[in-house]
């Protein structure tokens, strides 16, 4: 069994349309700012949400489950 989080940001269609303009290098760099925020809320769940806040640590299956994916490509990412 698998789940996964899907953002999707709604809202105005020039906005979105000006989006799907932007240069390469402004699409790398939200690339990897995407990403790094991904990494970041991946370590927060593992380290304070799966050690004992919210759950008792045990075998760390579902903490090993857990991992991003950013998928970028020229309209999306």
């Amino acid at each position: 069994m698998s789940a996964s989080v899907q953002i999707t940001m709604v809202g105005d269609r020039a906005l979105i349309a000006a989006l799907k303009d932007i240069p390469k290098e402004v699409q790398v760099a939200l690339t990897r700012k995407v990403t790094a925020l991904a990494l970041k809320l991946e370590a927060h769940v593992k380290r304070d949400k799966l050690q004992g806040q919210v759950l008792n640590h045990r075998t760390g299956r579902l903490q090993r489950s857990i991992h991003n994916t950013v998928i970028s490509n020229k309209n999306e990412i």
